[in-house]
């Protein structure tokens, strides 16, 4: 159950007046993994996958396709759909390929540009809601196609761009009545834009574990380390599967992956009487599917 007053859609808003003095370094966002795969055409974004396994895709193993495809759907919901969950850091894998962007996660998913749409029309229509969108992972890029990737982020959400200048300790309020509510990382070509910044802001971190006691071991270090100086600390609950023996979707491996992340911070709100060290973005794969919302709602002090 959501707090009084509070709707997920509206989280930021319904909560200005207990997190609005906050920097994004005393801020916990909940994010998504893989934030664009959700949908998949049949189509493969070169480079995604090594040649070998490339060519029996393309001579028709059934079986590996279907072994693909259980591991790259990490989303059941649009990015639209997520913003309206809640989620406020996006994590998007790009490739360039039939001369447009798109996102990927081997197979090709939407085009870019449309991801970017729903961005923007969920920040049209919840006039109080921040976000961190990381671009990333780009494929079959080059100076030229770069320059359109730019072309396409700016013509999207160029209202809503975080200054590059804007200092990391500016309070919440003062973003968003300023209209800078969508911060947007691209280190392919931030040096050539005032508003697209790079992510070395942001600590990046990665168990890469398939054992989800070892995710949560690897996290709670993680934790232990908060607050780090000049850095968002980004944990990521997410499972990395074997590909000789995935059994099950990953998106529905999730559902257990999240359950023990719940576990784990409802374990050190406990420990720590509610003053819980944490991090500044937590991502989940199956968004739909966790509890993550509860989680940030304590962590931000927003329960009452």
């Amino acid at each position: 159950m959501e707090p009084k007053y509070i709707q997920a859609s509206t989280w930021m808003r319904d909560s200005l007046h207990i997190i609005g003095h906050k920097t994004l370094q005393e801020l916990v966002l909940p994010g998504t993994h893989d934030s664009g795969a959700y949908s998949f055409t049949k189509q493969i974004m070169p480079g995604s996958v090594s040649g070998a396994v490339h060519k029996i895709i393309k001579i028709g193993s059934g079986l590996l396709t279907k072994s693909i495809n259980k591991m790259e759907k990490t989303q059941m919901l649009t990015v639209y759909k997520q913003l309206k969950a809640g989620t406020r850091y996006l994590d998007l894998r790009a490739g360039y390929i039939n001369d447009d962007w798109y996102i990927y996660h081997c197979h090709t998913g939407p085009k870019l540009q449309e991801v970017l749409q729903d961005v923007k029309k969920f920040l049209s229509k919840h006039e109080c809601e921040f976000l961190i969108i990381e671009i990333s992972h780009f494929r079959n890029g080059s100076p030229e196609t770069y320059k359109k990737l730019q072309i396409i982020i700016e013509e999207e959400l160029f209202e809503y761009f975080v200054y590059k200048e804007t200092p990391l300790d500016t309070p919440l309020f003062t973003l968003i009545s300023s209209s800078q509510r969508a911060l947007v990382c691209v280190p392919k070509i931030h040096k050539i834009s005032n508003f697209l910044w790079n992510n070395n802001f942001i600590k990046n971190t990665y168990p890469n574990k398939n054992n989800i006691k070892m995710i949560r071991k690897y996290n709670e270090d993680l934790v232990s380390m908060f607050p780090l100086e000049k850095k968002l600390l980004k944990v990521s609950w997410i499972f990395t599967p074997n590909f000789s023996d995935i059994k099950d979707h990953l998106i529905d491996t999730a559902v257990d992956v999240n359950e023990e992340m719940h576990r784990s911070f409802e374990n050190m709100h406990a420990r720590f009487r509610g003053h819980t060290k944490c991090a500044n973005i937590i991502i989940v794969d199956n968004f739909a599917k966790s509890n993550i919302m509860k989680i940030i709602y304590k962590m931000n002090k927003i329960l009452i």
